[in-house]
Formats: structure tokens, C-alpha cells, sequence
């Protein structure tokens, strides 16, 4: 199966980078990245090293909808709880479910949100999953390389 990441609106452009250097150490290549040209700052590939090819072949897009148009199956990451009307996983839960969809599915995307305040509700109602990295409750939240690279790692 063929997995897309996708970024909402990053706002730093060494977020992108870090991104993409976490995609291309595990083996990922298409980075999309909605309503945002910040990797077209030079520090998303300073930060990005060697990882340019990632950054060149990014493919942007207005909404995550648009982002979307071929994916047969996305999953969104929320640290927020609102994931009452959506099936949830882990990110150890989703290598299992991943494999066995991709017996008949072809294309999925994983989304992240803002670096301040993740995904919107709109936005989470366009995937089929919702996960979360499980954290100490003190801090909940990873830089958004962080949370692409523990995402691809799995």
C-alpha cells in the first residue's frame, strides 16, 4: 500500500524538513502539504539534509479534501479527545490494520495538523481513523517531526 503524509497549514518551514528527513529515513516519499508554502523557506531543507528529493517532489494543495482526492483510506492524528465518533488506534494498532487493508485498498494517507492547534473538527470528520501517540498527560505534544518520524517509524 502506497501511504501518503500529509501536512495541514505547517507553519515552520523546518517542521517540513524535519518531516522530511524522518520520511525519507523510513522509506516514505510523498509529502503533501495543505494551504502552506513554508517549505519553500531555504531552512526546510537545511533542516531536511539530504533529504531534498522529499521537498522537490512535494505536491500542495488549498484544502485536505483536495489533498485527499485519491486516497482510499485516511488516517488523521489528534493528542485531543475527540475521537468519540471515530474509530481510534494507536500507533502500534495501525501497522496491523494498515497491512490488512492493503490487501484491497492501494493509496492511504496519514494527516497531521497545525503545529498550535492540530486538525479541526471539519478536518477530522475526512478520516476513517483518528490515532494518537500515547504521552505523559503532563505534556501531550510533539514538534511535528517528531510526531511524523514515531508515525513512520511504526
Amino acid at each position: 500500500m502506497h501511504l501518503s503524509i500529509v501536512l495541514v497549514a505547517p507553519a515552520r518551514a523546518e517542521n517540513i524538513g524535519a518531516a522530511a528527513r524522518a520520511m525519507k529515513t523510513m522509506g516514505f516519499t510523498d509529502l503533501r502539504i495543505v494551504d502552506s508554502t513554508a517549505h519553500l523557506e531555504p531552512a526546510a531543507r537545511w533542516v531536511a539534509h539530504g533529504s531534498g528529493d522529499i521537498l522537490d517532489n512535494i505536491t500542495t494543495y488549498a484544502t485536505l479534501a483536495d489533498a485527499l482526492h485519491d486516497i482510499s483510506f485516511t488516517v488523521a492524528t489528534t493528542a485531543r479527545s475527540r475521537a468519540k465518533f471515530h474509530y481510534y488506534a494507536t500507533p502500534a494498532e495501525l501497522v496491523p490494520m494498515l497491512e490488512e487493508k492493503s490487501l484491497w485498498l492501494e493509496k492511504a494517507a496519514l494527516v497531521f495538523g497545525r503545529e498550535d492547534s492540530g486538525l479541526t473538527n471539519e478536518e477530522l470528520e475526512l478520516a476513517d481513523v483518528l490515532t494518537g501517540a500515547p504521552m505523559v498527560a503532563d505534556y501531550p505534544s510533539l514538534n511535528l517531526g517528531q510526531a511524523v518520524m514515531v508515525y513512520c517509524y511504526q
